[in-house]
């Protein structure tokens, strides 16, 4: 591939014999016509083309994964314009609202972060709350019995762990324990 004559583009040229097996050549199809000196095949393409079909293969490639990014754009838009009414935002100005925008991107933002954390500490404890069956049902089939001393320990760790959570949710626990 090299530059075009005119410098505006680019030009690439194809050995005959591998056109000759290409099943768009085949087809009639193929853009790569022989020049009138030079019998080799050759496609002129600009620098705008070649960006173009790489966005094309970029987004066949995610529409492949099962993600549409344009649908995930478009919710995000209509997330960022939800709370305001009738999605007009309330001030005038270009500064105040860039401002009301950034705030409410910032929102949107913490509110992904904090569903996402959410269910993933959803997930981890579902995955102890099975490992803890598990236990369960291999004590009960092995005969054993627990301890009434170690089910209040168990107890208290579970009211610790519930109070440390509702603190951290709430960010008291470094306000009121300092730690």
């Amino acid at each position: 591939m090299k530059t075009g004559s005119k410098r505006k583009g680019f030009v690439a040229h194809f050995d005959a014999a591998v056109c000759q097996a290409c099943p768009f050549s085949q087809a009639g199809q193929c853009p790569a016509r022989a020049g009138k000196r030079d019998v080799r095949l050759r496609l002129y393409f600009s620098q705008q083309q070649a960006q173009l079909s790489q966005r094309r293969r970029r987004s066949a490639a995610k529409k492949q994964e099962g993600r549409n990014l344009r649908a995930a754009v478009e919710a995000t838009v209509r997330e960022v314009k939800h709370p305001f009414p009738a999605g007009k935002l309330p001030v005038r100005g270009k500064f105040r609202m860039t401002c009301m925008l950034i705030g409410s991107a910032a929102m949107t933002n913490v509110r992904r972060i904090q569903r996402y954390l959410a269910a993933k500490q959803e997930q981890e404890n579902e995955c102890k709350e099975t490992k803890r069956r598990e236990d369960r049902k291999k004590d009960q089939k092995s005969g054993q019995k627990c301890d009434p001393k170690l089910q209040g320990d168990f107890f208290f760790a579970i009211f610790v762990g519930c109070l440390n959570d509702y603190l951290q949710l709430f960010s008291l626990r470094r306000l009121c324990f300092g730690f």
